[in-house]
């Protein structure tokens, strides 16, 4: 690998940061996507009018390793925390199906109230499951446990939902009359926050400070949940659908229906990146080591998949997350590669392996140019998730 002007003690990226890594095919008009909390799977709702279906992916794999059938023209879909039970919203039966994890079995839940249910948000604690009903104006509260059902009014056309970390507050899109209700989950009482134009999709901060609201509009409005304000728009987007912040929320990426991604810094409020090569991005979810990005090619039949940066931490069993930083130092003359090899390169967690994994290599950069052997190895996750050089 010949990088010009590198010098002792920086990384090779093998990956640059924000780019399409794989194409996942075997969708079928790929809609919402949603990641299992152990990280080793995801759910993704295709979304063709008449169809019935949902695909489960492998993230380690990326692969579709199997369809679940549930009920017509489904789109919204939500995991509980604990990752046993995913909800699924079939706007056009007016339907919701709960599918047992373990089994990939699926229950309908029916109710009059339903109607052209879109999308589901769980509560942190896993007790309920709230979904929009665009038909009707309202939100269905389901009881995860006993499928009991009760109601809560909303603005006109109510799409995208999402909840506050601390599951006391829902934040619900209101598409037709440009508002955003803000429903009290204890009291089921709703507030209203005016002046975001055709709202249709919402993604809440992980410090639950903030609200985004995507609007086709091409805009996205930050509303700080403290006030429930606006504190500012953001333009620059193309029908802005998906929303996902990164686990340590300093970025927020946004699918754009225009064919592209948005990168935004969250302490700027600014579209920092653009990715192109998508088709129709709708749904977009992150994994919860922040590595990787996954978007919904709603005109591709696709799943693109997106390298972010290397995780800061992982969790779930039968993880390998290799990163994408290649060390490399240069030799005193004499020694082997790993003989002794120079401080910089102990990263937590591989402190104890400073001259573990190391081999010689042939690169141009040393010497002015000129070409040398230099010493390099690439580290990685464990399945335990836990750094490894060896």
């Amino acid at each position: 690998m010949a990088v010009a002007g590198l010098s002792i003690g920086q990384f090779v990226n093998a990956t640059a940061t924000n780019t399409v890594v794989a194409t996942i095919s075997g969708f079928t008009k790929p809609y919402i996507i949603a990641i299992a909390p152990n990280g080793s799977y995801a759910y993704v709702t295709n979304h063709d009018g008449t169809g019935n279906t949902l695909s489960v992916m492998s993230t380690s794999t990326n692969t579709v390793t199997g369809t679940i059938t549930v009920d017509t023209d489904p789109q919204g879909v939500a995991f509980t925390p604990n990752g046993a039970y995913a909800f699924v919203a079939n706007q056009g039966a007016g339907t919701v199906s709960k599918i047992n994890t373990s089994t990939n079995g699926m229950t309908l839940i029916t109710n009059l109230g339903f109607s052209q249910p879109t999308g589901v948000a769980i509560s942190p604690n896993g007790n309920f499951a709230y979904v929009t009903n665009n038909g009707s104006n309202t939100v269905s509260v389901i009881n995860t446990s006993t499928s009991a059902v009760t109601f809560v009014t909303v603005g006109n056309h109510p799409q995208g939902i999402a909840i506050t970390p601390n599951g006391n507050y829902a934040y619900v899109a209101n598409y037709l009359d440009g508002t955003v209700s803000v429903i009290d989950t204890t009291s089921n009482v709703v507030t209203t926050i005016s002046g975001t134009p055709n709202a249709q999709s919402v993604a809440i901060s992980p410090d639950g400070t903030k609200a985004y609201i995507g609007s086709d509009n091409n805009t996205v409005t930050v509303i700080a949940t403290a006030s429930n304000t606006i504190s500012t728009v953001i333009s620059g987007f193309t029908d802005p659908w998906g929303i996902a912040f990164t686990p340590d929320g300093t970025q927020a990426y946004v699918a754009n229906w225009g064919s592209t991604v948005s990168v935004v810094s969250t302490a700027t409020n600014t579209i920092t990146g653009t990715i192109s090569g998508f088709a129709n991005a709708r749904g977009l979810a992150i994994s919860a080591s922040g590595t990787y990005a996954y978007v919904a090619n709603y005109g591709a039949t696709t799943v693109s998949v997106i390298y972010i940066a290397s995780p800061a931490s992982v969790s779930g069993a039968g993880l390998q997350i290799p990163t994408a930083a290649m060390q490399a130092y240069i030799p005193a003359a004499g020694e082997t590669c790993g003989q002794n090899a120079p401080a910089w390169v102990n990263w937590p967690g591989i402190a104890n392996q400073q001259n573990q994994g190391w081999s010689s290599s042939w690169q141009q950069w040393p010497n002015g140019g000129t070409g040398g052997m230099v010493c390099v190895r690439q580290p990685y996750y464990t399945t335990s998730g836990t750094w490894s050089a060896g």
